[in-house]
């Protein structure tokens, strides 16, 4: 049986992959004739008006060419499924290697580390996204029940996809930095991109929560944790006791504040730059008494203090790791009105379109930070998102229970 010539009809699978590669070449020769720089994508108004002329322009060449062998093969499977492999390679990539908006001059790392902005990628969304668009048209004609399951989760796709391309010209996320006792009313991007927003932000008190602190043995010399040790890096709890190598390490009293006097000793406290403190007591494997003492982070107002085991090892205490932190913030808008509110981790505050996110501070000063980092995110396109999700989700949920639709090529 004699093979069939590419690009003969009718066009299969093979027409549909080697479609890819032809756009990976041409993508990557605009890449290298602009010199690997990467896309911007307008914004507001001018996304919207490119959304119209698309969706427009795919109706009338459907409409108008549905009958011919290139619509009809663009509206069926192996097209589909060729254009789904390429955008979900390079979406899968974006998963692989870390993104990042300043990748350096390197022509690789720039196109790697900025998938989302670069050509293979715009080519990769417009190929899935017409696609999908010429399937769903096709299938709303004649619209039945019966294409109700199908209608829903491809458009729900479809919207997912196409707004969240055209919606990142909108997206704008800006850092915060606010001092306590003082207001701010800008906020700066990674490009040092500055704006002004219509509300200013005063930070009134900046609190933080920490889990206990841990404790490590560490080998003189050695500026690192080793975490393979069996124990090693243990939370200091109440009444806890670890073996590590031939050591049986106990805690004797732990204390979430202290601070060193030369005359009391370690005590409890809650002055400014107090730090935890923890005495241990230490043994070897046969229960003779080695070691007993106090070890602490330190602060920024005190030194780390460790436990000699020998000539070989020490006991340490790292930094202990923020359980929670809160910003309480005075917010004015510009007519003048004033409202208190918390931000936290994972707990935003909606505020004229933009989303307040609580995400750093001080580290240096720790639980005694003066200043709080907020981050700043407004993207208008997101409600259409959740829209897709939802059509996506309410599609596949009446295939299930309707027990599938067959697809036709």
């Amino acid at each position: 049986m004699a093979m069939r010539k590419l690009f003969h009809q009718p066009w299969g699978y093979s027409e549909g992959f080697l479609t890819v590669f032809i756009f990976i070449v041409l993508a990557l020769t605009v890449e290298i004739i602009t010199g690997f720089k990467l896309i911007v994508l307008p914004g507001w108004p001018y996304n919207v008006q490119i959304a119209v002329s698309y969706i427009a322009l795919l109706i009338l060449i459907y409409f108008s060419y549905k009958n011919t062998p290139v619509i009809k093969w663009l509206s069926g499977v192996p097209a589909c499924i060729s254009a789904i492999v390429f955008f979900a390679s390079l979406s899968l990539a974006i998963g692989l290697f870390p993104q990042s908006e300043n990748p350096g001059r390197n022509s690789l790392t720039i196109s790697l580390s900025n998938i989302q902005r670069s050509w293979l990628f715009l080519f990769s969304t417009v190929y899935l996204l017409t696609c999908l668009g010429f399937v769903i048209i096709r299938r709303f004609s004649p619209l039945s029940k019966r294409n109700l399951g199908f209608l829903s989760n491809h458009l729900g796709l479809w919207l997912i996809i196409f707004s969240a391309s055209l919606g990142s010209g909108d997206h704008k996320t800006f850092q915060i930095n606010l001092e306590e006792g003082k207001a701010n009313q800008i906020g700066c991007n990674t490009e040092e991109v500055c704006m002004e927003f219509p509300f200013s932000l005063k930070l009134l008190n900046f609190h933080m929560d920490v889990f206990p602190a841990k404790a490590a043995l560490v080998e003189y010399g050695s500026d690192k944790i080793d975490v393979r040790l069996k124990n090693n890096l243990f939370m200091l709890e109440k009444n806890v006791e670890k073996k590590i190598k031939d050591f049986n390490i106990k805690l004797e009293r732990y204390l979430p504040l202290a601070v060193y006097d030369t005359i009391k000793g370690v005590y409890a406290s809650n002055a400014i730059g107090a730090a935890p403190a923890a005495l241990l007591s230490v043994k070897n494997s046969s229960g003779k008494f080695i070691a007993e003492g106090w070890i602490s982070c330190g602060s920024f107002e005190s030194k780390p203090v460790f436990l000699g085991l020998g000539k070989k090892y020490f006991l340490i205490m790292t930094d202990p790791e923020p359980k929670v932190y809160i910003s309480t913030i005075e917010i004015t808008d510009n007519s003048g009105k004033k409202k208190t509110v918390q931000i936290k981790v994972n707990s935003p505050y909606t505020i004229s379109g933009w989303k307040l996110y609580q995400t750093s501070y001080d580290i240096k000063m720790g639980r005694y930070s003066k200043i709080s980092i907020l981050e700043a995110v407004k993207d208008p396109w997101l409600p259409v998102v959740y829209i897709g999700i939802f059509l996506l989700m309410a599609g596949s949920a009446y295939l299930f229970w309707s027990g599938g639709v067959r697809i036709k090529e």
